[in-house]
């Protein structure tokens, strides 16, 4: 059954200019700490900021919470599975609130072009 719908779309140029304003920060507030690690040497950091920024905020809106405690971008990485399909991966806590709502499957997927990115989450129970 489904629990929830969420999608986010995304220019590009506006986490470009909030790299450009707030360097690094932006990275660690956007990252979770094991995607952080990671990114180092990453080519293109304003792209992979902005693609895990879309999913975690599609993400969000499927829960239906939005962006706020447990529901933290930190709290949340994206991983891929052994064909490179993009999958979530939770902190403890936030896999304990998703438990509790019996939300346990969550599907996502990602298109982007260059000045844009669209991301979907399904949260299943």
């Amino acid at each position: 059954m489904i629990y929830g719908i969420g999608t986010d779309i995304l220019a590009v140029e506006r986490i470009s200019s909030l790299h450009q304003k707030y360097g690094d920060a932006l990275a660690r507030r956007v990252l979770s700490p094991s995607e952080y690690q990671q990114s180092a040497g990453c080519s293109d950091m304003v792209c992979l900021i902005a693609k895990r920024f879309a999913i975690k905020e599609a993400f969000a809106k499927a829960v239906g919470t939005g962006v706020r405690e447990p529901v933290s971008l930190r709290h949340i990485s994206v991983v891929h599975d052994e064909s490179g399909k993009p999958e979530l991966a939770f902190a403890p806590e936030l896999q304990t609130w998703l438990g509790e709502r019996n939300i346990r499957r969550v599907h996502i997927s990602l298109s982007d072009e260059r000045d844009y990115i669209c991301a979907f989450a399904i949260a299943e129970c």
